[in-house]
């Protein structure tokens, strides 16, 4: 019995094979293309992902002041003294200039300035820099200015156009304006597809002559 069990055992020995070299060498290059094909695919996933979280950011950051502009805007007050843009106007156009739209000819402006609630004299603009700022003077004082949108987007453009915008006009004061900014993609140092939003708003007080 035990005479079987060693011969059992001298057989398993003969029989038994390892790796060839090429069988190696095989092995190591399947294994080397599936691992370069997935981490590709994972690369691929987290650009992917990258890409949109920094459109999300453009979309929300942009909405924002949107929104903040557009409700400062709905708040202004007509300027009865003169003291911040015109006697009896409303809002005022800063660095006018005419586009052609359609076939008519708009006036539009890279920012406004108007009297808010509180008093104090407002405008938003855009600087060269690409940068969405927003400037306030109290009555007497001095310009004090700050960002509405962080240094990673950049503001290709904001126009403003006005309607109603005088006392002798007869029309409820209204605001029309654009924003158009892109974000910087960090992963390709180039700038992601420019997103634009639009919006009109008027003004809260009826325009009664006074």
């Amino acid at each position: 019995m035990i005479k079987k069990i060693i011969k059992s055992f001298d057989f398993l020995k003969k029989n038994r094979k390892g790796f060839s070299l090429v069988e190696m060498l095989v092995s190591i290059s399947v294994f080397a293309i599936i691992m370069s094909i997935v981490s590709a695919f994972f690369i691929s996933s987290l650009k992917t992902q990258k890409i949109v979280f920094m459109r999300q950011e453009l979309l929300s950051e942009t909405s924002y002041a949107m929104e903040y502009i557009s409700r400062s805007i709905r708040m202004a007050t007509k300027d009865i003294d003169g003291d911040c843009i015109g006697v009896n106007e409303n809002y005022q156009l800063m660095d006018p200039f005419n586009i052609k739209y359609g076939e008519e000819i708009v006036t539009v402006g890279k920012g406004i300035i108007f009297k808010d609630y509180t008093g104090n004299c407002k405008r938003f603009y855009y600087t060269e820099g690409g940068q969405l700022m927003e400037d306030r003077k109290a009555p007497g004082g001095s310009w004090g200015a700050s960002k509405l949108i962080s240094g990673e987007i950049n503001i290709l453009s904001v126009l403003f156009t006005l309607k109603g915008e005088l006392q002798t006009d007869n029309v409820q004061p209204r605001v029309s304006f654009i924003i158009k900014a892109v974000e910087e993609n960090a992963i390709f140092g180039t700038f992601s597809r420019a997103l634009k939003i639009q919006t009109s708003v008027s003004q809260r007080n009826i325009d009664i002559i006074r």
